[in-house]
């Protein structure tokens, strides 16, 4: 700090110690997520987001190194020490601590802070396909809350909601609440999978069960909430055509759109 006069004329403002975070494999505790601007093998710290709970980023934490990211060194000790016999244990949590930055990350704004148990046998070679089969089962996942958000926009044009900022708070509200109450029941299925004795289309098939029941039954609780003059609905009139926007077909067209997400084929999704 600098003063003339009695007054601070100049002044510098130091953000903390900084480092070059490229490929700094030697921090065994972090995510890396790929920099896909780069030509060359380049991966960058992957960051928290408060918001978003840690079996989400499922893909992230276990997956080895792949096209988008790079799992945290420790996960790959847990899995080298698996393969030495040297852990008997047969579940191992993963616990994540962030922290959320503000202003240019020049000072903390929050702290973030999630677990997830899960069989150990995932880090095994046999645990290598149910990683990946998890993988394409959260997104399945993602895209039926998608569906749950496209239902509960349309639900909003039928009530003649105008605000396109007010829809959209709707959608998001109605996709925390979806991810809220998938919480619990993922946790559940995924401590008790056992990749050295359960089968992958059996455990498939259960949890796009229990996951289609949880979002088809918000689904109906929005229709129900609605009420009937979402019934009813709103006549549009477009340049070329006219349509009824309601919720009998708004919740046909979500049916529609879970249906073929949640099809069924060997071993996996369609």
């Amino acid at each position: 700090m600098k003063r003339e006069n009695g007054l601070v004329s100049r002044y510098l403002l130091l953000g903390g110690d900084f480092f070059d975070r490229e490929n700094t494999f030697i921090e065994q505790m972090t995510t890396w997520r790929k920099d896909s601007s780069s030509k060359s093998e380049i991966y960058n710290p992957r960051r928290h987001r408060e918001a978003r709970q840690v079996w989400r980023e499922f893909s992230s934490l276990l997956a080895e190194t792949s096209d988008t990211h790079r799992r945290p060194g420790v996960v790959t000790w847990m899995a080298t020490l698996r393969a030495a016999g040297l852990i008997k244990e047969k579940v191992f949590k993963v616990r994540i601590a962030g922290i959320q930055f503000a202003d240019k990350d020049f000072y903390v704004d929050g702290i973030i802070s999630d677990s997830l148990a899960m069989s150990l046998g995932l880090l095994t070679e046999l645990g290598r396909g149910w990683i990946e089969e998890i993988g394409k089962l959260l997104e399945v996942t993602d895209n039926c809350v998608r569906q749950l958000g496209f239902l509960a926009l349309d639900i909003a044009v039928a009530l003649g909601n105008s605000d396109e900022n007010n829809r959209r708070g709707v959608r998001d509200t109605i996709q925390e609440r979806a991810y809220f109450e998938l919480d619990i029941p993922f946790r559940e299925w995924l401590v008790q999978l056992d990749p050295e004795i359960d089968d992958h289309t059996d455990k498939h098939e259960e949890w796009i069960i229990e996951m289609r029941k949880i979002i088809e039954g918000i689904a109906v609780g929005i229709i129900e909430e609605a009420g009937e003059k979402a019934i009813i609905g709103i006549y549009k009139v477009g340049d070329s055509t006219s349509t009824v926007e309601n919720a009998p077909r708004a919740y046909r067209k979500f049916r529609n759109k879970i249906n073929q997400l949640c099809s069924f084929s060997e071993g996996g999704t369609k």
